[in-house]
């Protein structure tokens, strides 16, 4: 169930955290001394053990004797995926939150209510305090958003509808499509664009049709 406060990373922050620590020091084991300049905290605040914590939650990092931190193969295969295994990763982790996943499993489309439903969900199914919803909707809405796909996640215009359950919704950030894209318009009246590079294996596209069989089947639930 979920405590009191959220925790200090996001899915999108805590990435972005393995990211750096992996490029910055070419391997996977780093020393907390280390740490404070990619957390942006000092090695005393009460936030760094905070943010290790959330990195071991997400199945990203673990602990290791001497004051050392080494990331895991889960986060190894986003950081540096074969094919397109980072996508699997990536909803691997996010669906180590309780809360995540419960929002993925309630709308599986990505699709988030508005913002007051949202919170209003928040407290009522996981007991969170007023005081402190509005930093758990910060952390689901910037978790979500490592959901979306890799072209859209730095300049995006918000879309709106109603969904299923007849709840108003917050779409994803989508742009516009790049150079390159193929587009289609679905029997729903939405778009669908991809982009698929030459020299594709069948073991390639067997990969995007498994992805999205999974896809269908979340959404049938």
């Amino acid at each position: 169930m979920a405590t009191k406060y959220p925790p200090q990373l996001s899915l999108s922050e805590a990435i972005k955290a393995i990211k750096e620590i992996y490029s910055t020091h070419k391997g996977r084991d780093v020393s907390f001394t280390l740490l404070p300049k990619i957390f942006k905290v000092s090695k005393g605040s009460s936030y760094f053990p905070a943010k290790i914590v959330a990195l071991q939650k997400f199945g990203l990092a673990d602990r290791k004797p001497n004051s050392m931190l080494e990331l895991t193969d889960l986060a190894m295969q986003i950081i540096n995926p074969i094919g397109a295994e980072d996508i699997e990763a990536i909803n691997t982790a996010f669906k180590k939150d309780d809360v995540l996943a419960f929002f993925l499993e309630k709308y599986p489309n990505g699709s988030l209510p508005s913002p007051e439903q949202t919170k209003q969900t928040l407290m009522q199914s996981f007991n969170i305090p007023r005081e402190t919803v509005g930093r758990w909707y910060q952390f689901v809405i910037e978790s979500f958003r490592e959901l979306t796909p890799q072209h859209s996640r730095d300049v995006f215009v918000g879309d709106s509808g109603i969904g299923a359950d007849g709840v108003k919704t917050t779409s994803l950030p989508t742009v516009a499509t790049p150079k390159g894209m193929q587009n289609f318009e679905l029997p729903s009246g939405k778009k669908f664009s991809f982009s698929l590079e030459d020299g594709l294996t069948l073991d390639d596209l067997e990969f995007i049709t498994d992805f999205f069989e999974l896809k269908k089947k979340r959404i049938g639930k």
